[in-house]
C-alpha cells in the first residue's frame, strides 16, 4: 500500500475491532513506519498490546520497558490485518484530527470523547 509522505491525517482500522486510531503527522509515511516496526516508543503499539491483545509491558530492574519477542510478533501480525487510510492535508490537520477522534471514538485515541 502506498502511503503519502507529506502532512496529513491517517486512520488505522481493523475489520472486527473497527477504528483503532486516528492521528496526524507532518510525515504520514514515517509515522506509519513507527507503528509498524518493533518499537515500544510508539504509543499505538504499546496501547494496542495492552488494551486489545492483553499483554502488559515488562520492565527490567524497574527501568527499560518491553514486550517479549513473541508478544511483539503477535502485535505485528495484528497490525498487518489492519488497513490504513490517509488524507493529505497540511492546514487544519490538528483540528480535523480532534474532530474525527471525537466523532469516531477510536479505541486507541486517549483524548476526551465528550
Amino acid at each position: 500500500m502506498q502511503i503519502n509522505s507529506g502532512a496529513g491525517i491517517y486512520r488505522i482500522e481493523h475489520k472486527i475491532d473497527g477504528h483503532i486510531y486516528i492521528g496526524e503527522s507532518s510525515g504520514v509515511s514515517k509515522r506509519n513506519a513507527t507503528h509498524s516496526e518493533k518499537n515500544i516508543v510508539a504509543a499505538v503499539r504499546r496501547n494496542l498490546c495492552e488494551t486489545i491483545i492483553g499483554f502488559k509491558l515488562q520492565t527490567i530492574n524497574g527501568g527499560e520497558r518491553y514486550f517479549s519477542d513473541k508478544e511483539d510478533l503477535e502485535l505485528t501480525k495484528y497490525l498487518n490485518t489492519c488497513s490504513i487510510k490517509t488524507m493529505q492535508i497540511s492546514y487544519g490537520r490538528f483540528e480535523l484530527e480532534e474532530y474525527l477522534t471525537r466523532k469516531h471514538m477510536s479505541i486507541q485515541n486517549r483524548k476526551e470523547n465528550v
